[in-house]
Parts: structure tokens; C-alpha cells; sequence
């Protein structure tokens, strides 16, 4: 396998710029997803607002949405072309969220690798680590997906989801599993989330597992070598006292 060619001077400073450009705006960016999810849930959880408020809460999301549409194209363009497709790959929630913008939010999960208690590769961080991302992910998961329903659902024929407390108890009995059936969706649309919010649940459950035979199995690898360890050590020789 070939190594990869070095990068010229000039595609070395654009990425040189690239950085400086993300660490620029890391701090908007977040602040713009959280206004986002703001604004996307108080016009679906409550449509009846009044004119000025309509303004302000489609104002931030359309900037929201604009910034999360420029972003990726100038990361993209200060990117080194042969390192393009990786680049996409890696931040691929990024780039899709210039189609879709509440899929944005999920890219702040990705700071919770920094937040201390989680960093280190030790056995009890890794699994900190891995339980506080699939917990968020798994949050974030529900919560979006039951506001898109309600916003979906909410006026359509034979609609059954009208509420924000409808569809989080709709969303939360879905990814059990458990499915009372009390609440459906309707619409196609509506159909199509319940599939992917069913998907997850069982991805949710898949990791879940995972980590309880990761605990249980470091548990009793760790008990079986103490006590092996302990069987091992050889008897004290008797003192001169317990001679005599």
C-alpha cells in the first residue's frame, strides 16, 4: 500500500486556515444548533404565536440554517482535494445538516469526549465515555423525532399524536419496544420516523447490553485473577517463637 503523498505548502496553509476557521467558529456554531432546537421546538410544540414572535423564531432559524449551509462548503473548499472524501466521512453530520438543520444539534454531542471524567483510555473511562455519548445520542434521538412527528401529525386526518406529551410517551413506548398502541402514527411521513425510531431502540438495547457484558466480564476477570493471585502467595515460614 502506497503512502500518502506529502501535502504541497499551499494546501498545507489552507488547511492551516481551515483550523483557525473552526476554532473561530466552534463557540457561534453551538450556540446557533442550540437556538435552532429552540426555535424548531417552540413552533411545533406551541404553532399559535403571535407576529412578532412568528419573526424572531423564524429569523433564528433561518440564519441558524444559513450558517450551517456556508459552514461545510468553506471547511470543504480550505480542505485539501485528495483528503475531501475523508473529510466528509468524518464530519458527515455536518455536511448533512445543511439539508436537513435539525440534524445539527447531534454535532455537539461530539464535545463530550473532552468533558473530564471521560478522557483516558483506561477501562472505567472508556465505558464513562461510551455510556454518556449513547445516552445523549439516545435523547437527543427520541426528542427529535417526537417533535418531527408532532409537527407531522398534529392536523392530520385521524391524527392521534396532537400533543408534545403525546408524542414523547408515542416516542418513549416506541424505542421500548414495548408498543401500547394507544398512540400511531398516521402519515407517511410519520410512519417512516416510527421505523427509524424503532431502529434505534434496537441499536439502544444492542449497546446497552454490550456494556453490561463489558462491566460483568472486567468484574470477574479482575475478581478471578485477585483470588488466583491470592492462592498463589506462599505461606509466611515460622518464626523462631513458633519453634520453640
Amino acid at each position: 500500500m502506497n503512502a500518502e503523498r506529502p501535502l504541497s505548502a499551499s494546501a498545507l496553509h489552507r488547511e492551516e486556515v481551515r483550523g483557525r476557521w473552526e476554532r473561530a467558529t466552534r463557540w457561534p456554531l453551538i450556540v446557533l444548533s442550540i437556538g435552532f432546537l429552540v426555535a424548531y421546538s417552540l413552533v411545533t410544540i406551541r404553532p399559535s404565536w403571535t407576529r412578532d414572535e412568528q419573526v424572531i423564531i423564524v429569523a433564528v432559524m433561518a440564519a441558524a440554517w444559513l450558517a450551517f449551509i456556508v459552514d461545510p462548503i468553506v471547511r470543504l473548499l480550505l480542505t485539501a482535494p485528495r483528503r475531501r472524501s475523508a473529510y466528509v466521512r468524518a464530519y458527515k453530520v455536518e455536511f448533512w445538516a445543511a439539508v436537513l438543520p435539525i440534524l445539527r444539534p447531534f454535532s455537539l454531542l461530539r464535545h463530550l469526549d473532552s468533558t473530564p471524567g471521560f478522557i483516558g483510555n483506561g477501562g472505567n473511562a472508556l465505558r464513562s465515555r461510551v455510556i454518556a455519548v449513547a445516552a445523549a445520542y439516545a435523547a437527543m434521538y427520541v426528542y427529535v423525532i417526537a417533535i418531527t412527528v408532532l409537527q407531522v401529525e398534529r392536523n392530520a386526518p385521524g391524527a392521534t399524536i396532537m400533543t408534545f406529551g403525546e408524542a414523547i410517551w408515542w416516542a418513549f413506548v416506541t424505542i421500548a419496544t414495548v408498543g401500547y398502541g394507544d398512540y400511531v402514527p398516521v402519515t407517511s411521513f410519520g410512519r417512516v420516523l416510527a421505523v427509524m425510531l424503532m431502529a434505534g431502540g434496537v441499536v439502544i438495547i444492542g449497546t446497552a447490553s454490550a456494556l453490561i457484558v463489558s462491566y460483568l466480564s472486567e468484574r470477574i476477570t479482575t475478581h478471578g485473577a485477585g483470588a488466583a493471585a491470592a492462592q498463589a502467595k506462599p505461606e509466611a515460614p515460622p518464626s523462631k517463637d513458633d519453634e520453640g
